[in-house]
């Protein structure tokens, strides 16, 4: 048998990519760089704003609930601390003033989310009267993005103790 007749009905393989799998594969490339690119992050951040704020609203009226309460016998109350340097906080606290009162929980914000009130390495206190559940202090809590400033959420405490968000 000749060598020519061991070939007939075989084909030829060669490794590599063909001209068409190239294409296909670059198209995928192209697809998913493109996809990052608008991929929607401020989306992300505005879901961390609105996540804060809700805790920041559920936070205080727990608060004011407990005093409602009389729970523990105490007044209690939220400590917001603006850090000038680190993650903004806040803590819940019972007694007459946070100076003198028991930290109950501490509550740290979400990295990109900032306190815009108070203001930069301050703090202020909202403190719940026993019973009548009456607010003293700030009237308002506003956080922001870090990224962008200008958007804003804000966490109103009425002086009847409504907190509206």
């Amino acid at each position: 048998m000749s060598t020519t007749a061991n070939n007939i009905g075989k084909k030829e393989t060669r490794a590599g990519m063909t001209l068409v799998e190239i294409i296909v594969v670059m198209g995928i490339f192209v697809v998913l760089a493109a996809s990052v690119r608008f991929f929607p992050i401020d989306y992300f951040y505005a879901q961390s704003l609105e996540d804060d704020g809700t805790k920041i609203a559920f936070t205080l009226r727990g608060a004011r609930n407990r005093a409602v309460a009389q729970e523990a016998e105490s007044k209690w109350g939220v400590h917001f601390v603006n850090s000038a340097t680190s993650t903004d906080f806040y803590q819940v606290f019972k007694g007459d003033t946070y100076a003198l009162g028991t930290v109950v929980e501490r509550i740290n914000m979400n990295e990109t989310v900032q306190l815009v009130t108070p203001p930069s390495a301050s703090s202020t206190d909202i403190i719940f009267s026993k019973l009548a559940g009456l607010p003293t202090g700030g009237s308002s809590i506003i956080i922001s993005l870090v990224s962008n400033p200008s958007i804003t959420k804000t966490v109103t405490i009425l002086g009847t103790g409504q907190i509206e968000y």
